[in-house]
């Protein structure tokens, strides 16, 4: 039997190449943070739990820990999903979040644990345009307790590679007003793409202290990256908290690491 040629064989070693490296992939969602911003409802069985590691990019103090928050999520039918929120990204910001506060240059810690909340998702509906709604219960502070709770929608579209994730809530006050409780409006918008197991975003939206909002008005500037592999996800955040608005500091930068497992 004649022997195929160099280039044959050089060809076919090459095909064999691509398919090993390309396989792995197949199996990663197509949009690692899409499907995890702003309080997303997950399908039925699915869940998550997802470590953040924050830390300040300010002047000074860059690279000062801020805070280490865990979130999980576990949808308990197709339309019901239960999830608790320390992080700043679960909870829709991106300074002001929960979890472990960790002392350092930065600031100073009057509790080690910040607070969070406890959220239902309820999905209404799915498609081209996803709808979910949010009710989440929590703790601002614990120093002293500064109880609260969030009503929102979720929104999200996609078009091909591109999405948009929206997710306005209303924080209302429990107590401790006069210790800066107040009712606000949350309103992030994120708008990004997807290459493969990579999403890449941007994110802006508005926050407001609802007695105030025309004073006290931030406009927040942030992006992100993700990387998605099997049941694995990483990725970071980083940006102005309010970077425009009346109140407007470009000293103000925070950023997060985070890693998280999905079943």
């Amino acid at each position: 039997m004649r022997a195929a040629p160099r280039s044959l064989v050089l060809a076919r070693v090459a095909r064999v190449a691509l398919v090993a490296l390309v396989a792995p992939l197949a199996a990663v969602d197509a949009s690692p943070a899409r499907d995890r911003l702003g309080g997303a409802p997950l399908a039925a069985g699915e869940g998550y739990v997802t470590a953040s590691y924050e830390l300040s990019l300010s002047t000074r103090v860059v690279g000062a820990p801020w805070g280490l928050a865990l979130d999980g999520a576990l949808a308990l039918t197709p339309r019901l999903t239960v999830a608790v929120s320390q992080s700043a990204a679960a909870l829709g910001t991106i300074d002001r979040s929960g979890g472990l506060c960790l002392v350092s240059g930065a600031h100073a810690c009057p509790r080690r644990w910040r607070g969070g909340t406890v959220d239902v998702r309820w999905r209404v509906h799915d498609g081209r345009l996803a709808i979910a709604a949010l009710a989440r219960l929590g703790l601002a502070g614990v120093e002293p307790a500064r109880p609260l709770a969030r009503l929102g929608l979720r929104g999200a579209a996609h078009a091909g590679r591109w999405w948009l994730v929206a997710s306005p809530e209303l924080t209302m006050s429990l107590g401790q007003r006069a210790l800066g409780n107040r009712d606000t409006l949350e309103a992030p918008v994120w708008l990004g793409v997807d290459a493969g197991p990579v999403s890449g975003w941007l994110r802006t939206g508005v926050r407001g202290d609802l007695a105030a909002v025309g004073d006290k008005l931030e406009v927040a500037i942030a992006a992100g990256i993700a990387i998605g592999h099997g049941r694995w996800r990483a990725g970071v955040d980083a940006g102005w908290p309010q970077l425009l608005g009346p109140q407007n500091s470009f000293k103000q930068r925070q950023a997060a690491l985070w890693l998280a497992v999905e079943r």
